[in-house]
């Protein structure tokens, strides 16, 4: 494309890249593939993301992080969220279990109090603080917070297990086996409530449930600790990080074998599912759809409640051009989770891939009514809105997601595209112009379209040579002369100063460097023909290039 017409595209597609790899990454952490997770939001924090969509990466990243143990990391993250928004409270809790694992308990304390105070329903920061407490000996404090933490979630055998392992500590081994018995109950292969039971019957003298206990707990986790905190080490996770570093390696082969190891061990439905979809991923990594694509469907029948792995399907079905298979998987995803607007926004996708405007519309309106914090949806609903000719509606989109994130360049470069359809090119190169103070990235399309309206506007009294001629030349030289849209937007901005000369010597390699097939070709040699007849080129409204 040429032209003011064409200012979006770029930006639109860099949002796209990032909103996509943002969806990846975030279905990759779904399924526990940590690894990949951490790539695609490293890739996609390079793009051009709102502000919205760097927090949701920096949070995300910053539990996946966690979970692999890098508290350094999940702290910067974490700390860079709260940057942009201090009121989130899962940012505090995030944070607050780095620094406990990091050893820092007083760092650790404030930030999951401070989570506590704005989420008062936070069972991770009450779980957390209550076992910091249960450490510093602080046992009364403690047994407050776990009894917080099994209110917020009351299937929390974990909590179960460190609330009576909190009144052994006091010697009241009744209470104990109370909330041993209930996490067993919770989670009947919790190998940790087992062993800890079966230290309860020891102190009670009942030998025989202490090693039916023991064996079980033995049964379920070979090499299990005394404590929670030690349970959570295992064979099958060792396995697991194996299996994600061979992938990250590109090890493919050693990923698909760790897998298939981690299977044959006793692990749960939903790490097994895990396991599968990861050995799906290494498929795919090698080429071999069909046995990635079989490994996914398993993964769905041992859960198929996993919304995540309906995305990552229908992801994979959409690049080989199944889109109504695609679309399938995303409504399931909205089946099992209807307020999960990432799979609304993903179907809008695929709706515009198909060209389904209307219904791709649907769609992000209904992820402006889940999220309407959410200045992406805007930006695309708003370009949806120019392709429809509804101006005004797009205009307010793109106020509304500038509102949310004034730096949000895209959502000014299609208000200044809507300005432009609406002949209001005052406000569309006061907005150009604003966008180039931001000094964006991607300085060389704003200067294009500034060159661009500045040498065509049909109205004279925006029409400015020199201007043209300078931002064009910039544009090109950004790109070292590489890019024949920008050369032919210099091309026009000299012919509006009168020198033909140059014009035609430009038209002539921006023709060189473009293939007859590109459906631009046409307009460029038209545009050639009125330099050569000595006349200027005038963009009009809806004509075709």
């Amino acid at each position: 494309m040429t032209g003011a017409t064409s200012i979006g595209a770029y930006y639109l597609l860099s949002w796209y890249h990032g909103t996509r790899l943002i969806n990846d990454g975030y279905a990759a952490a779904f399924r526990n593939d940590s690894d990949t997770a951490i790539k695609r939001f490293n890739e996609a924090l390079k793009q051009h993301l709102t502000q919205q969509q760097a927090l949701f990466v920096h949070m995300n990243r910053g539990l996946v992080y966690n979970s692999k143990s890098r508290f350094d990391e999940a702290i910067r993250d974490f700390t860079e969220a709260l940057r942009v928004d201090p009121k989130i409270a899962d940012a505090y809790a995030g944070r607050g279990f780095a620094y406990q694992c990091r050893g820092d308990a007083p760092k650790a304390i404030v930030d999951l109090t401070e989570a506590i105070r704005r989420d008062p329903n936070s069972p991770s920061a009450f779980y957390n603080r209550g076992i910091i407490f249960f450490q510093k000996g602080e046992i009364d404090r403690a047994i407050a917070d776990l009894d917080e933490a099994v209110r917020c979630n009351p299937n929390s055998a974990d909590a179960l297990v460190w609330r009576g392992l909190c009144y052994a500590a006091k010697n009241d081994l009744d209470r104990a086996l109370a909330n041993f018995d209930g996490a067993i109950a919770v989670d009947p292969n919790n190998a940790s409530a087992f062993m800890e039971r079966s230290n309860i019957y020891l102190g009670k003298g009942d030998h025989e449930k202490q090693a039916r206990d023991y064996d079980q707990a033995r049964r379920l986790t070979p090499n299990i600790g005394r404590t929670p905190e030690e349970s959570w080490i295992k064979d099958h996770h060792d396995v697991f990080r194996d299996a994600q570093s061979a992938y990250q390696a590109g090890d493919f082969d050693r990923a698909i074998e760790l897998n298939n190891k981690l299977l044959a061990m006793e692990i749960s439905v939903a790490q097994a599912s895990s396991a599968v979809m990861n050995r799906g991923n290494a498929y795919k990594a090698k080429g071999n759809t069909d046995r990635a694509l079989a490994d996914y469907d398993q993964a769905l029948r041992l859960d198929p409640t996993n919304a995540g792995a309906y995305v990552d399907r229908g992801l994979v079905l959409a690049e080989q051009g199944d889109r109504d298979g695609a679309l399938k998987d995303y409504n399931e995803a909205i089946r099992i989770d209807p307020k999960g607007w990432q799979a609304y926004f993903n179907r809008s996708v695929n709706f515009l891939q198909e060209h389904d405007l209307d219904r791709a519309s649907a769609d992000l309106t209904t992820v402006i009514r889940l999220n309407p914090d959410y200045a992406g949806a805007y930006v695309s609903r708003a370009n949806i809105f120019i392709r429809q000719g509804q101006l005004d509606q797009a205009i307010g989109d793109c106020s509304k997601a500038i509102e949310l994130d004034p730096n949000l360049v895209h959502a000014r470069i299609s208000r200044a595209t809507a300005y432009i359809q609406k002949k209001d090119y005052d406000k569309a190169i006061q907005e150009l112009e604003a966008i180039e103070q931001l000094k964006p990235k991607q300085a060389d399309v704003v200067l294009n379209s500034l060159a661009w309206l500045r040498a065509t506007c049909p109205e004279e009294r925006f029409r400015n040579g020199p201007a043209a001629v300078q931002a064009a030349t910039k544009a090109c030289e950004l790109t070292n002369w590489n890019n024949n849209a920008y050369m032919d937007s210099l091309a026009a901005a000299y012919a509006e100063m009168g020198d033909f000369e140059q014009a035609v010597k430009f038209q002539k390699k921006v023709l060189e460097m473009t293939k007859p097939s590109n459906s631009n070709y046409k307009g460029m040699e038209k545009r050639l023909g009125l330099y050569q007849e000595h006349k200027p080129y005038r963009e009009h409204p809806n004509q075709p290039d």
